[in-house]
């Protein structure tokens, strides 16, 4: 059985001392959300992860989501959960108080998101992707429609989906054929198959609010042909009351890896009534709102599940013995370097990701919120830029940590009564959904950096080089050293990789997933040395705590970056002239 109790010391030292950030201050969140309220909403989501969704977490995967007369039915214990999870206020949270929420802001509501992906990432999908929704409808629909259906969302009566994939398009979005047909209302009758829709259908809210990407009839080819719609599972009166249900209906739940408690489904949309939301064939600039948001929670999607398997890696490793000291005595496996060794690793990443995490939710409160126009588009483009890494690099680091916990249990971690490599199943899909990882770094690579006119990756570089520079604490002087040796290891790979994408675009594209890691190892190098400076003002063995682990990751994970621009420098040409119809 699995352990997991939320971290929420180090969430605290973040909230409070890591980067007292002026234009976040400004915002004025800490007049409500301070640190004593923000400590109490930490302890209370993590009593009931620990409690409730952590046990319920082998129960989804044993007892998955299922189709039954066309009806999906989620596993025993989901749906009461879910109506503490909703009594609790939890769905809540971020929603603006117009509808019912506590507005809380990025920097609470990250620590909440990575609380909930530690102890049952099944659960977690039903409301995060209602969230998800209430964001694009708030940000694109009228005020009529706000006003309809955002209240029941926040409520936490009505949940939502996103709906892009089908049959015959993934990741080209420009193949979508679902059909929005116009009516002399102004409704539309949608009709076409979605699939691999996240909580699709399921018997834990009364209504369901599908997000779906279509084309009118009138539609140019491509991706600006796509226009968004609003297709509710039962039909929503305008007094706010249920009316009959859609034409709207699940026609298969998948038999997934993992996440098996949250159903994911094949959606038949058959002349189903449907609300245009936004403007005409503006539907996947519409879209792009949820997904955005929705990727920097998938990211702490990783992060949550390796925080779970170094918890529960740490304790197997202390109480496991095998092996014996110089007294001849059983040792537990910590104690063997290569165990230890691991380990360390897994915190280093573990806690550096952390701290990205939660500078990223500064800045996209800043982004969001701030009122000078410069200061939120600096804040922006610095969520544009780390958006794609925070999803990949935390979901990619999530594969290797999990794993790394399975081979720490040794054959045990292999047995599903551990619990362990329910963590790594569950992880796999993160680093898919929302966008593979490659295809973030990808659009990184083009979108990000792929000219200087809006050189937002140079921007960032110069940011965190500036500020290491006026740290003066003695005891960070070699990780300064390392880092500004990185850094522009780092600058040049960026000119490297721009120059390229001009000359030889293959060169850049072979190279583009490693250049997306190295920019995550950057990042999380100014994370470790701005813990290490503000650590010194918690206590003796909290700053020894944080020093000692930042000394790992500098000396044992950081020069993997020199590796990665190594191998930049060799170009693609071997990759590309590879001929695998000649030989295997």
């Amino acid at each position: 059985m699995l352990r997991y109790n939320a971290p929420i010391d180090d969430m605290m030292f973040l909230y409070e001392k890591f980067n007292k950030d002026p234009h976040h201050d400004a915002l004025g969140y800490l007049n409500f959300y301070t640190p004593k309220y923000v400590r109490s909403l930490l302890e209370k989501s993590s009593s009931f992860a620990s409690q409730t969704l952590l046990p319920l977490a082998p129960v989804g995967d044993e007892k998955p989501s299922y189709l039954e007369n066309g009806e999906v039915r989620t596993p025993p214990g989901f749906k009461d959960a879910y109506n503490q999870y909703v009594k609790d206020g939890w769905t809540r949270l971020t929603c603006k108080k117009d509808h019912g929420g506590n507005a809380a802001p990025k920097t609470v509501s990250g620590f909440i998101d990575e609380i909930w992906s530690s102890s049952n990432l099944s659960f977690k999908l039903f409301s995060e992707l209602a969230i998800g929704a209430y964001n694009c409808i708030l940000c694109n629909a009228t005020d009529e429609i706000k006003n309809l259906y955002l209240p029941p969302i926040a409520e936490g009566r009505w949940g939502g989906t996103m709906c892009l994939t089908e049959e015959q398009c993934g990741t080209d979005l420009a193949l979508v054929k679902t059909l929005a047909e116009p009516n002399d209302d102004g409704s539309f009758n949608l009709t076409g198959q979605k699939i691999y829709i996240t909580s699709g259908e399921q018997d834990i809210t009364e209504n369901i609010i599908h997000l779906v990407l279509a084309r009118t009839p009138d539609a140019p080819k491509g991706t600006k042909g796509l226009s968004l719609f609003l297709v509710p599972k039962v039909l929503v009166n305008s007094d706010g009351s249920l009316g009959v249900r859609n034409k709207v209906r699940a026609s298969h739940v998948y038999d997934k890896m993992g996440i098996k408690g949250v159903p994911t489904c094949a959606i038949e949309f058959e002349s189903a009534k449907a609300i245009q939301i936004g403007k005409k064939f503006e539907g996947l600039k519409n879209m792009f709102v949820m997904m955005n948001l929705e990727r920097t929670k998938v990211g702490l999607h990783g992060l949550g599940l390796s925080e779970t398997a170094l918890q529960n890696a740490l304790h197997f490793a202390k109480t496991r013995k095998q092996g014996s000291g110089s007294d001849g005595k059983t040792i537990p496996i910590i104690k063997h370097a290569d165990i230890k060794k691991q380990l360390l690793k897994m915190k280093s990443l573990v806690e550096g990701e952390r701290a990205l995490g939660f500078w990223l939710s500064q800045q996209t409160d800043i982004s969001l919120d701030h009122d000078d126009n410069v200061i939120r588009k600096q804040a922006s483009d610095f969520v544009a830029l780390l958006t794609p890494v925070v999803k990949s690099f935390f979901t990619d680091l999530g594969m290797e940590i999990t794993s790394d916990a399975v081979q720490i249990y040794g054959g045990r971690g292999y047995l599903k009564d551990q619990g362990i490599e329910l963590l790594y199943r569950d992880n796999r899909i993160t680093s898919i959904y929302e966008g593979t990882n490659a295809i973030q770094a990808l659009d990184l690579i083009y979108r990000k950096i792929g000219t200087k006119e809006n050189d937002i990756v140079g921007k960032f570089l110069n940011l965190i080089n500036q500020n290491v520079r006026v740290f003066k604490n003695n005891k960070i002087n070699e990780m300064k050293k390392q880092f500004h040796e990185y850094l522009k290891l780092m600058i040049d790979y960026t000119n490297w990789l721009r120059d390229h994408l001009s000359k030889n675009v293959n060169d850049a594209k072979s190279s583009a997933t490693d250049y997306q890691r190295s920019l995550g190892y950057i990042s999380i190098a100014y994370m470790w040395i701005l813990m290490c400076e503000k650590s010194k003002t918690v206590n003796e063995n909290f700053e020894k705590d944080k020093l000692m682990t930042a000394k790992f990751y500098f000396q044992r994970i950081l020069p993997q970056i020199k590796l990665y621009y190594e191998n930049a420098l060799k170009g693609s040409s071997d990759i590309m002239e590879f001929n695998f119809s000649a030989g295997k």
